[in-house]
């Protein structure tokens, strides 16, 4: 048995040593796993999410490219997959925001897929410290020209201002009301999904887009959303009317059109809001950056892409230019990520040849597979070195094996071996 780690992945405990985990220890454990099999996933997955920990670093946020091993089993990719994305979800220790995007989702739009997922991940635990770091940047740049600013006179602003230093989510429920996924008295989410797809409906899939482009119209104003007041205080009222006109200002028309469905209908039709858009590569890049307030990238994971080779030449073309364009659409604030065996899709390939590279081998797989205790130092070093990070100088493996060795003594095994550097590694 594999313990879970004292601290979360990226936890500062770990970057001091030159990690960005515990390499001897697992947070998901599944049944039917065995120790050797959990850590291999676990330390791709940890592999692939210190390529993007750096690229989230890195200003021009560089592109990740996985190369999937064909000799080992897929179901080792898809759990690594999956484990990273688990690590990049709500609230998280990486300040990464993850979107998964498997090729047959492109039949949505080669856009529009990636924009409908982030739609509904920005809807997940973290938004309301979104809302409050796009409140505390509209609260501290005031913009004089908007006509919601009038709106602020006499009203007392460093009670707010106060509440949101204090905690970002509080002081966004201060000013737009608590979060939450359906208000009461707010059309359910089957009618609101109904009037959101009338309404995407309306765009192209894949527009030709130019940068002078706008996102919204009349059109796309909501159907759904509930009539009548708020119960809503007239000063709370006010300044989240001026923060919806400071983020449409400065952001987006259709962020700041889902925030006004977020005050009156909740988390659940904001979300849809979200999807409608004429200029989906703007909006797109608009939602990274309304994300990145509080996160530091926002991450669009390709993967699935076996499916590659049925997808006709003209469009191939089309979705390589797509995603060269949205590369630079989300620099700064999210990072595009593949994974892929060799060869597999080498137009994409030959564009992202620059991108940062990820090997998912099978390393010291067999060694550990055999329970072999006189193989712990190898995968001692192989675990640690794939989930170091860049924060410090990587900890002296050699040192830590001779700690274990001492410690577990000479009759050993592999799994003792490997729980007690796990424990070390932990320690305080």
């Amino acid at each position: 048995m594999i313990e879970a780690p004292k601290y979360p992945i990226g936890d500062s405990h770990y970057r001091s040593m030159g990690l960005l985990a515990n390499p001897f220890r697992v947070q998901e454990q599944v049944e039917g796993d065995v120790a050797p099999t959990r850590l291999a996933k676990h330390v791709n997955s940890t592999a692939l999410l210190s390529a993007l920990d750096a690229s989230a670093s890195d200003p021009k946020t560089r592109p990740v490219w996985v190369l999937k091993s064909d000799q080992i089993p897929h179901s080792y990719h898809r759990s690594a997959v999956s484990e990273a994305l688990s690590s990049m979800s709500g609230v998280n220790g990486l300040g990464l925001l993850a979107v998964y995007v498997p090729l047959t989702m492109m039949r949505f739009g080669r856009v529009r897929s990636a924009l409908s997922g982030l739609a509904e991940r920005l809807g997940g635990p973290g938004f309301p410290y979104v809302l409050g770091s796009a409140c505390a940047v509209a609260l501290e740049n005031f913009d004089e020209s908007l006509d919601a600013f009038a709106g602020l006179e006499g009203i007392d602003l460093e009670p707010f201002r106060a509440s949101l230093a204090a905690d970002l989510a509080d002081g966004a429920a201060k000013i737009f009301g608590p979060c939450e996924d359906e208000r009461a008295g707010a059309a359910n989410l089957d009618v609101v999904m109904r009037d959101s797809l009338n309404r995407q409906e309306v765009h192209e899939i894949d527009p030709e887009e130019s940068d002078d482009d706008g996102e919204t119209g009349e059109e796309d104003e909501p159907t759904s959303l509930r009539e009548g007041p708020t119960a809503a205080e007239v000063e709370q009222l006010a300044v989240s009317d001026y923060v919806l006109a400071h983020i449409k200002e400065h952001i987006s028309p259709v962020i700041a059109r889902g925030l006004r469905v977020y005050r009156q209908s909740g988390v659940d039709a904001m979300a849809q809001e979200f999807k409608i858009t004429r200029a989906p590569r703007k909006t797109l890049g608009a939602l990274a950056r309304f994300a990145t307030g509080y996160y530091r990238a926002v991450v669009i994971v390709y993967d699935q892409l076996d499916g590659w080779h049925a997808v006709p030449d003209a469009l191939r073309i089309k979705i390589v230019s797509t995603l060269s364009t949205m590369r630079w659409t989300l620099q700064g604030h999210g990072i595009l990520a593949f994974a892929a065996t060799p060869g597999q899709v080498p137009e994409l390939e030959e564009q992202f040849a620059a991108s940062s590279k990820v090997e998912w081998t099978a390393g010291e797989l067999l060694a550990l597979q055999s329970g072999d205790a006189d193989a712990f130092p190898a995968i001692a070093l192989w675990l640690c070195k794939t989930c170091a990070s860049a924060d410090a100088e990587l900890l002296d493996v050699a040192v830590l094996v001779q700690r274990v060795q001492e410690s577990c003594g000479p009759e050993a095994d592999l799994i003792s071996l490997l729980r007690a550097a796990g424990e070390i590694i932990d320690a305080d």
